[in-house]
């Protein structure tokens, strides 16, 4: 498969596992966990070297329907130019508001599964509410 399929696309997990990580070994509520992360997807931040750089490289990797959404005015970000990501921020708020259930159960999970169905792949709403998170016991040892 070309990386590219839609064949290839899991579950996403990283939201389950913020979520699970904060409920499990946090100290802090997960709204204000994402607090500032909503802030600067909303307010933006400027862009660096490094990141134009990059961005640029791959630009021509991000596709319709929401391609557009990581791009200012069709290209990608130049140095020092102000990226905001507002639907990111919105995505992040309702995580913080509802837990993991509003991006896995959710209208966030359902425009997911609407994606990647229109693309022929099998995603389903079922397999987004099944996901579960799984920590295993790290190996370690003792140095010296």
């Amino acid at each position: 498969l070309k990386p590219s399929s839609v064949h290839t696309v899991t579950v996403p997990g990283a939201c389950a596992g913020w979520c699970d990580a904060i409920e499990r070994w946090g100290t802090m509520k997960m709204a204000d966990v994402l607090a500032p992360v909503i802030k600067l997807a909303e307010d933006g931040f400027p862009v660096s070297v490094i990141t134009s750089h990059h961005w640029n490289n791959g630009a021509h990797l991000l596709q319709p329907p929401n391609g557009h959404e990581l791009l200012i005015d069709g290209k990608a970000p130049q140095v020092g130019q102000i990226f905001k990501n507002p639907n990111l921020a919105d995505v992040f708020r309702a995580v913080g508001q509802s837990g993991k259930d509003a991006f896995y159960r959710g209208r966030i999970g359902e425009e997911i599964v609407k994606l990647v169905q229109s693309k022929g792949g099998y995603l389903s709403l079922k397999d987004l509410a099944d996901h579960t998170s799984t920590f295993v016991e790290p190996i370690t040892t003792n140095f010296r």
